[in-house]
């Protein structure tokens, strides 16, 4: 089986490329170009405080979505590595998820009074700052 690892290319010429390193009996090394689509039109302005709150909650469904899509291509793959290393992804947006749709939920019920949304938000821990012990590192050392 072939594993394939990504890192940044540092010693090439061009600025949208990914090293893959393929590990096998006798080890390559490829330079495949890769193309960073554009990031869509910035959206400003929302008749209310619900539809920023939807628009995040899609945009996590969505990362969600595209996470499973590695989880698949780790299990096809056999790799049981990639699997555990992608759970812990999966684990924190089962718990974005969860957070941005119960913030939905309370600003659909304060309706106009965003004092009550306010409230929740002051009150609540959104997001989690603890370290998870689980995590894995981040790139470059601790941020």
């Amino acid at each position: 089986m072939t594993r394939i690892i990504t890192e940044p290319c540092r010693r090439t010429e061009e600025p949208n490329a990914l090293l893959f390193r393929a590990h096998e009996a006798s080890a390559t090394a490829l330079l495949v170009p890769i193309r960073i689509p554009p990031v869509g039109e910035v959206r400003g302005g929302f008749a209310d405080a619900t539809e920023p709150l939807a628009l995040a909650l899609a945009q996590e469904k969505e990362v969600t979505a595209r996470i499973k899509d590695l989880f698949r291509a780790a299990r096809a793959e056999e790799d049981a590595l990639g699997e555990q290393f992608i759970l812990w992804f999966l684990k924190e947006q089962v718990e974005e998820v969860a957070s941005m749709t119960t913030l939905l939920n309370v600003a659909r019920r304060a309706g106009d009074n965003l004092f009550d949304l306010e409230n929740y938000v002051a009150r609540e821990t959104i997001g989690d700052h603890r370290r998870d012990p689980d995590a894995p590192r981040a790139a470059g050392g601790a941020l």
